[in-house]
């Protein structure tokens, strides 16, 4: 966790391994940001719940998920892209199907859950027990090997999409690039809180900041216009451009 030079900011999610504390705290405001249709969503009735936003747009496939963590005193978000074959690969869930508000018959079949890092196991135990989903992390995530599996090139369902390796973040710190839609995913690497400038993670919760930067440099050497972090708002424009300023 932050210290004390994060006082009244928004705090900086640590070196801990988030977990879902088994259901919706209630001080946690969840917001609901999905590209398709918008419709009334009777298991997240419970808690405040707001349209699109109107100030990020996200082509269609994608959808967004963020809430306040009051046990990491920070932001968090999770992730559904669509696949080729119409099944969605979750990211990062932090709460489970009835939480998410997903209806599996109306909403589509979720084909395998993957963890930015070993500390976004979060929610993603839930989805498994409600159905046989596969989880996949980076082999360096520390995760357990039941249910997790490793993450690498050619897995069912990832069409075309990149793995990159950003050790240096979290352990097994990966990020996943989309070429259809232009767009990476991170985890930790990179976030984006309300009231903070868009930031590597912060060098103390760094494996090595260094190694951290020189695989997100790696990664910018192909440009790409969005990205979708696991702690705050997405870019939705000029992302790599965004992401290199920090570099210098």
């Amino acid at each position: 966790m932050a210290g004390g030079d994060m006082q009244d900011k928004p705090r900086v999610p640590g070196a801990r391994r988030e977990r879902h504390q088994g259901g919706q705290d209630p001080g946690t405001h969840c917001c609901l940001v999905s590209t398709l249709a918008p419709r009334p969503s009777p298991r997240l009735s419970h808690v405040p719940v707001q349209g699109a936003d109107p100030h990020v747009s996200l082509p269609p496939g994608i959808r967004r998920w963020h809430a306040f963590n009051p046990a990491i005193r920070a932001d968090w978000s999770c992730h559904a892209i669509q696949a080729r074959d119409g099944r969605w690969i979750l990211f990062d869930p932090f709460d489970g199907p009835s939480g998410l508000g997903w209806e599996s018959q109306s909403d589509g079949v979720v084909g395998a859950i993957i963890a930015t890092n070993g500390n976004h196991e979060r929610a993603a135990t839930a989805w498994m027990s409600d159905a046989p989903v596969p989880a996949w992390a980076s082999p360096d995530a520390g995760l357990p090997c039941a249910p997790w599996q490793p993450l690498v090139p050619g897995l069912p369902w990832l069409d075309d999409w990149d793995i990159a390796d950003l050790r240096g973040g979290g352990p097994g710190e990966v990020a996943i690039r989309v070429p259809a839609l232009d767009l990476v995913v991170f985890g930790d690497a990179v976030i984006n809180l309300p009231g903070r400038a868009l930031e590597f993670l912060p060098d103390k919760y760094c494996t090595s900041p260094s190694a951290l930067r020189e695989g997100v440099a790696r990664l910018l050497r192909r440009p790409f216009s969005r990205a979708l972090l696991a702690h705050g708002e997405p870019l939705v424009t000029d992302a790599s451009a965004r992401i290199a300023a920090l570099l210098r």
